[in-house]
């Protein structure tokens, strides 16, 4: 049966223009539910103040569109793209600062920026910023692209101040999380429009799995005009753990309680597709989407899926079962308790997941794996591809592509592409690409491409920091030796990369009789370039040893921003060049 929503299009509020009725048009009233894996036909009333019907109801020249969104919902991880013309930026980070955008922008077209036009951005708020070219003038209109934005969104830039022979032209670019659930197939009728919402997407999914306290609205629109933006709720198609009550709720996923919430639930739900370990894979006569006859592996689960489908695997051990190649379009939602195969994507696909899997490889390069909610028992590896995921318990690792993932049980790795990773628990290491990282336990190596580490915290017993080859790092935090007359920056022969250092505090106070500690150790025939900007460097000395904060067997150029105090011995003179250690003009970063 339809369910009639009057809309109220001169109400006062958004929030309130669902009304009971054309009798009572200022009454507000409360949407029914959508169910996961339902459909729900609807049929839509334009009405006005006095309970008249505005004229745009039932014109079929009218554009209605109508979508179930998360209230200010943006990507949580991933990237995108900028284009001017035919010149498209570097990829951009979903939470990129105001100045790693402009900085992306500015770098466009050999560094002339966007249409040859430097820019200066503002960030607004979350997946949103504000750019505003530094020359008066019309410009297009930015484009687009997301890489592997996650949960699924999209990049909209969009004219704010058009520009003219005196006014600067500004433009607003915002990340905006696409809708759960939306049809834009609305058939006028008299005067009003029909059609039908559908709860069975994987969007839905993603939701219900990620952001269930989220804030949900339901939003119409009659061409670009917004009629109402009214909180709603999606429920999901099978009660979760939170819906029974102390006395009965298992201590974990057990058997007796997948039974439980099967033998509680409808037959039929939608596009999902379940897994149970008390299911069955011989299907004949049975339906696919039939909660209470589950698949029993999640294999034969996915021979049978198609694009906007969610495969919902009960708790249960599966990694055993044959590593999953994924299918386009369709999500892979582990329950409680759950532990998917592996997953070894290789053909040009997109996918979704959440949960716990064995492991989780992207190996191609159109595919695209948003896993930004999965876990992996054993690694994580993006050999080509686009990939999101979360923690791994050992290590996560990128050969190539872009890759986007959490902390690692052991070491981050990255040989070529773009690695965004978070905390190691031993050695953070950058082989060539660009990678971006945490936290290490044990120390950090660049040897090649261009390493970045947020927040370094932890103490090491052997050269937490080492540099070789053409590596170039970007570091900040606290970082302690604890060996004995250790060195804590350990710079090999020939290093031809560069090192930002910026608020980092390094000390090394463990020393031997007659030893002393070094700071930074140069090896021979370094043309890299060292920068320290609001650093300290804190070494020690024993007897007749000599402390050292830099130590090269040859002039070396360090550039200094900051405040600069010498606390130990002075084993060679300090030369300024380019101004005071607080305004240097060689200091570039």
């Amino acid at each position: 049966m339809a369910i009639d929503l009057y809309i109220n299009t001169e109400a006062r509020s958004l929030e309130t223009a669902i009304v009971t009725g054309t009798k009572r048009p200022t009454e507000s009233a409360r949407i029914r539910e959508f169910v996961q894996g339902a459909d729900q036909d609807y049929i839509l009333h334009l009405i006005n103040a006095d309970g008249s019907y505005d004229s745009r109801s039932g014109d079929a020249a009218v554009a209605m569109r109508v979508g179930v969104s998360v209230r200010g919902g943006t990507a949580k991880t991933g990237k995108f793209t900028l284009t001017a013309g035919s010149i498209t930026s570097e990829a951009i980070s979903f939470g990129a600062s105001a100045s790693a955008l402009e900085a992306a922008l500015n770098r466009m077209n050999s560094g002339a920026g966007p249409y040859s036009d430097k820019v200066k951005a503002q960030k607004l708020g979350d997946g949103m910023w504000l750019i505003i070219f530094d020359t008066a003038g019309a410009q297009d209109a930015l484009a687009a692209e997301s890489l592997n934005l996650f949960p699924e969104s999209g990049v909209i830039p969009n004219i704010y101040v058009t520009g003219t022979s005196t006014v600067r032209c500004q433009q607003i670019i915002r990340v905006a999380r696409q809708p759960a659930i939306y049809s834009e197939t609305w058939t006028a009728a008299g005067t009003t429009f029909t059609g039908t919402l559908d709860a069975s997407t994987a969007r839905v999914a993603q939701l219900l799995n990620d952001d269930r306290s989220a804030q949900v609205v339901l939003e119409v629109k009659a061409d670009d005009t917004i009629l109402c933006s009214v909180p709603c709720r999606i429920l999901p198609a099978v009660a979760n753990t939170s819906s029974f009550t102390g006395a009965s709720l298992p201590t974990s996923a057990t058997e007796a309680y997948v039974t439980a919430a099967i033998a509680g639930s409808r037959s039929l739900i939608g596009n999902t597709i379940f897994v149970a370990k008390t299911g069955t894979d011989t299907r004949t006569d049975l339906d696919d989407h039939d909660i209470r006859k589950p698949f029993l592996t999640v294999n034969a689960a996915q021979a049978v899926a198609v694009s906007g489908d969610a495969i919902l695997v009960f708790a249960g051990d599966y990694s055993a079962e044959t590593a999953l190649g994924g299918v386009d379009g369709v999500a892979y939602v582990g329950q409680l308790g759950a532990t998917l195969p592996a997953f070894n994507v290789v053909t040009g696909i997109t996918v979704y997941g959440s949960g716990l899997a064995q492991q989780l490889v992207c190996n191609h390069a159109s595919a695209v794996m948003n896993f930004a909610r999965m876990d992996a028992v054993t690694f994580i590896a993006c050999e080509r591809g686009e990939q999101v995921a979360g923690n791994a318990s050992t290590y996560i690792f990128c050969e190539s592509g872009v890759q986007t993932a959490g902390n690692a049980g052991t070491y981050i790795y990255c040989v070529s592409g773009v690695q965004v990773a978070g905390n190691a628990s031993t050695y953070i290491f950058c082989g060539g690409g660009e990678q971006t990282a945490g936290n290490a336990g044990t120390f950090i190596f660049c040897s090649g491409g261009e390493q970045t580490v947020t927040h370094a915290n932890f103490s090491s017993t052997d050269r937490p920091v080492r540099l070789s080859g053409s590596g170039s790092l970007t570091i900040t935090g606290r970082i302690e030796s604890t060996q004995s007359n250790g060195v804590l920056v350990d710079i090999a022969n020939s290093w031809s990369g560069t090192l930002n250092a910026v608020d980092l505090d390094l000390t090394a106070t463990t020393v031997a009789t007659d030893g002393a500690t070094k700071g930074i150790n140069f090896g021979t025939g370094v043309t890299g370039n060292v920068q320290l900007k609001n650093c300290t460097i804190i070494t020690a000395k024993n007897g007749s040893g000599t402390a050292k904060s830099i130590d090269a067997p040859s002039a070396q150029a360090v550039y200094v921003q900051g405040s600069l105090s010498q606390t130990h011995a002075i084993d060679a003179d300090i030369t300024l060049a380019g101004g005071s250690a607080i305004t240097n003009t060689a200091f570039t970063v």
